[in-house]
């Protein structure tokens, strides 16, 4: 991970949103490991992502909004500038 953090101004970390397991495994290993290598002043943003596959279908939703927004960094031991949804089939968001 090192090497690809090396010289970042921005880092971008995304989840789906129909898989509680990738969202965990940024929480608990990818985020942490890489905010070990990344300077303080990089930005860094959450992504969760197929925000489509949930309009017909609320049950695929694995991930709630909140679960995300709650990392975003409020003064707390977590540096992450922003959160947002999106759905990279349709453009959304």
């Amino acid at each position: 991970l090192p090497m690809y953090t090396r010289n970042a101004k921005v880092a971008f970390f995304v989840y789906d949103i129909t898989d509680q397991n990738s969202f965990t495994a940024l929480q608990d290993r990818i985020i942490p490991k890489a905010l070990e290598t990344l300077g303080s002043d990089v930005i860094t943003v959450l992504i969760g992502n197929k925000i489509d596959l949930t309009r017909d279908d609320s049950d695929a939703r694995e991930v709630r909004s909140l679960e995300g927004e709650s990392m975003v960094d409020f003064g707390g031991a977590v540096r992450l500038s922003a959160f947002f949804e999106v759905s990279a089939l349709t453009g959304e968001g």
